[in-house]
């Protein structure tokens, strides 16, 4: 990859700074134009005005006063504070000599200099003295010592203002270095956001690196290489206004809405519709935690499921494996409320990716096997609001494919969490634990990530269960398509009710007890069956779904250089895999 094309992220990790909005830039800004502003002590000074120190008019030579009026003083003031830093020392130049004094030798003062001022009104030249000029101009004498100090002796020009002018540090830095630099921190593998693709263009890397280390191995990289590294203030300077990379992390809590609102709120800027949308989103997040306690006190059970963040392995302390991609290893948990038992549905990138068809396959495979290892005649789910990954068609065929192959069961009613505001606390915390083992324990393949798991609690062990190629991957999306799921409002319901009368299902757009459940009949009428297309969903057995291609070539070129590391049986799964 070319680093010096325009490959790069648009957007920086940090914010881009505007100067004109400073502090400082503004205290400089009214220190020059000689208004009043608070210092950085928090002293007020007050605004610049014409001082008078002396009588010019019987107490000058010059007879100051009587040459120059009031209002001429007034104008030169303000003419002078319009002016900038550089100009200001032009002025006092041309309105200024300094010439030596003409003192007999062997004197007692030490002055060898001395100045004469001037004002330039009505096109005259006039000579003034020196405390009426420091007084129209409300200066001290320090700004004309400096002026005649620092000028150029043979243009008598003024020296440029340097203040502020260093140069910046990444300016500085030899492109080659720069260059260096910006190619490690390109060399680590990206994942995506796992909650919001679609909202942001951030990169995340994995987690278990950090600036800090990754300067580590960028020095060792500069040892080998023999090549001299920058300091890690810089490498972290231009990882953040470069890249917009951050590190693997669990889902963020807060949630767009009360975040906007209560923006809003601080800076009084709320509207009745803002308002409105407000109350009604607190009011169904409060619904929900209502409805979420009432099914922990019923007698129907409950399963708690969500799919955990893309599992990259190998995950070990060696320096290359950070340079190389990844295998990734998809989990959706679930938590079964009356045994408290956590169940783990493992399927690997090599199977499938986690499009909702491959999701609702592990969901099929999730409620079979809690309807396996228990006795229950009714079923409440409980998931979060994501529609790609929960509440859409293929999750609810993949019910009915349940309720079909076990006649027994009553009724499966899926329940949904409001958006930002997930109820699926048992599992957020199964995800946790997992990934807190994750970091203690070298892990190469999915072998010994099913070892991990199934050792993670020793009183109540979670049952891990690993998807087949065969039997377990379905296609709902072609058996979801002889039903008339456009009449369900998957974005806005709150739950929906299948029951062993497949074709119709009863909703809900609240978590509200008052709420009347809509009755809908999914099943297309007779009119608008397409040709060829059968009657009943009972007579359609999901065919299995097409498997994903072979890894990419260069993901299978950075196990391949891993195996050596691994221990033997870790070794033997990845080079069968390899190899097909």
């Amino acid at each position: 990859m070319d680093l010096r094309s325009n490959s790069l992220p648009q957007k920086s990790r940090t914010k881009v700074a505007n100067k004109n909005k400073w502090k400082s830039t503004v205290r400089k800004q009214k220190h020059e134009a000689g208004e009043s502003y608070v210092s950085r002590r928090g002293k007020l000074v007050p605004q610049k005005q014409i001082q008078t120190t002396k009588n010019c008019q019987q107490h000058c030579k010059f007879s100051c006063s009587t040459k120059i009026s009031s209002n001429e003083r007034q104008s030169l003031f303000k003419s002078f504070y319009k002016l900038t830093t550089n100009e200001k020392r032009h002025f006092i130049l041309n309105s200024t000599e300094r010439c030596l004094t003409k003192r007999p030798q062997g004197g007692s003062s030490q002055r060898t200099t001395s100045f004469s001022y001037f004002l330039i009104v009505r096109n005259l030249r006039i000579r003034v003295c020196k405390q009426f000029y420091l007084g129209t101009l409300n200066i001290s004498q320090k700004p004309v010592y400096t002026a005649h100090n620092t000028k150029n002796s043979e243009t008598n020009l003024p020296a440029p203002d340097m203040r502020g002018k260093t140069v910046n540090s990444l300016r500085k830095l030899p492109e080659e270095l720069k260059f260096n630099v910006m190619s490690h921190i390109q060399s680590f593998p990206t994942v995506e956001a796992h909650y919001c693709r679609a909202n942001t263009t951030r990169q995340y890397l994995d987690s278990n690196l950090s600036v800090a280390k990754m300067y580590d191995l960028y020095k060792e990289t500069c040892e080998k290489e023999q090549t001299s590294p920058v300091k890690l203030s810089m490498y972290r300077r231009i990882f953040v206004t470069h890249f917009n990379l951050g590190f693997h992390e669990p889902k963020s809590d807060k949630c767009d809405t009360c975040e906007l609102y209560r923006l809003a709120k601080t800076q009084s800027n709320t509207t009745e519709k803002m308002e409105k949308k407000f109350e009604k989103h607190t009011s169904d997040k409060i619904l929900m935690r209502n409805e979420r306690e009432k099914d922990k006190k019923q007698s129907v059970p409950v399963l708690v499921f969500d799919l955990q963040n893309v599992i990259n392995i190998p995950r070990t302390e060696i320096s290359s494996f950070y340079y190389r991609r990844k295998f990734n290893v998809y989990n959706l948990t679930g938590y079964f409320t009356t045994t408290k038992t956590v169940y783990c549905i493992l399927w690997t990138e090599a199977q499938s990716g986690r499009t909702g068809n491959y999701l609702a396959s592990a969901f099929k495979k999730l409620l079979d096997t809690v309807a396996t290892e228990n006795d229950f005649n009714d079923l409440i789910t409980w998931s979060d609001s994501c529609v790609p990954q929960n509440r859409n068609q293929l999750i609810s065929n993949a019910v009915l494919e349940f309720l079909k192959e076990n006649p027994r069961m009553n009724s499966v009613t899926t329940k949904y969490s409001v958006p930002s505001h997930s109820c699926c606390q048992e599992v957020d915390s199964a995800d946790s634990v997992i990934e807190k083992a994750m970091t203690k324990t070298e892990v190469f393949s999915p072998l010994g990530l099913v070892h991990l798991m199934e050792q993670i609690n020793k009183n109540r062990p979670f049952r891990v269960i690993q998807l087949n190629n065969e039997s377990d991957f379905k296609d709902f999306s072609t058996t979801a398509k002889l039903l008339n799921y456009k009449i369900v409002p998957f974005t806005k319901i709150a739950s929906i009710k299948f029951s062993q009368i497949l074709h119709e299902i009863e909703y809900k757009l609240t978590h509200h007890p008052n709420e009347e459940a809509v009755l809908v009949n999914i099943r297309y009428l007779e009119s608008k069956r397409r040709t060829g297309s059968v009657q009943d969903v009972t007579q359609v057995i999901p065919k299995p779904a097409r498997r994903n291609k072979e890894l990419p070539n260069e993901k299978q070129k950075d196990l391949k250089e891993m195996l050596k590391y691994m221990p033997e049986h870790d070794k033997e799964y990845y080079s069968a895999l390899l190899q097909t």
